[in-house]
């Protein structure tokens, strides 16, 4: 399937692919976080760093939206793609802060959290692709589908995380911890699942 978008101004889905790079590469450090059970100072820094650089396109594609006489897109498609997209890197920065907020110490695994960060890398993959598909007017419906159901597997994992956390007899403190990164980790997932949305809408409306 072709989007017919006339007319073509390539900026926008440049904004929307860095945007999406940003997310895979934020992503990727916090699993790789969850999985080694190290927490260093640095990498969740640079996981701040990176969404501090998704605010920055947020500002550019605010400017240029200004500037812009005639966009490519629905300007309110341009301004939610944009949010949905700064909203997955919000909460996958508020899951790595709070690594170093709650003094997780290195060596404490969790595996349901390791699973999260794992379908979400998976995600941001997908929102990658569907952003580069978007950008060439193809179908980008095999990614979206593939989006909403890995969001469907992340609020399985997440149920049945929870369920676990308060069956067990551990310390209050330790359930309040891993009950708030294991929420992040699937808003992240839900703002993904918003992101393929719009992308589908966008699609639709100029198919």
């Amino acid at each position: 399937m072709k989007l017919n978008l006339l007319p073509k101004e390539e900026k926008f889905f440049d904004y929307f692919k860095k945007h999406g790079e940003i997310i895979h590469d934020a992503v990727l450090i916090l699993k790789k976080l969850l999985e080694t059970c190290t927490y260093p100072a640095d990498q969740i820094q640079r996981i701040e760093d990176l969404e501090q650089e998704g605010d920055d396109i947020v500002r550019e594609v605010a400017l240029r939206l200004n500037k812009t006489f005639i966009t490519p897109i629905d300007r309110e498609d341009i301004h939610e793609l944009t949010s949905d997209l700064d909203d997955v890197l919000d909460y996958v920065k508020s899951a790595a802060i709070r690594l170093s907020l709650f003094h997780v110490p290195d060596n404490e695994c969790n595996l349901p959290a390791q699973e999260l960060a794992g379908i979400l890398v998976r995600a941001a993959e997908e929102i990658k692709t569907a952003l580069k598909v978007l950008s060439d007017f193809k179908d980008v419906t095999p990614h979206t589908d593939l989006i909403k159901r890995l969001e469907r597997e992340g609020d399985d994992v997440h149920h049945k995380a929870l369920g676990d956390l308060f069956s067990d007899s551990r310390p209050v403190l330790e359930i309040i911890k891993w009950k708030e990164i294991y929420e992040r980790l699937e808003t992240a997932l839900d703002r993904c699942e918003d992101v393929a949305q719009v992308i589908e809408s966008v699609m639709l409306k100029h198919a």
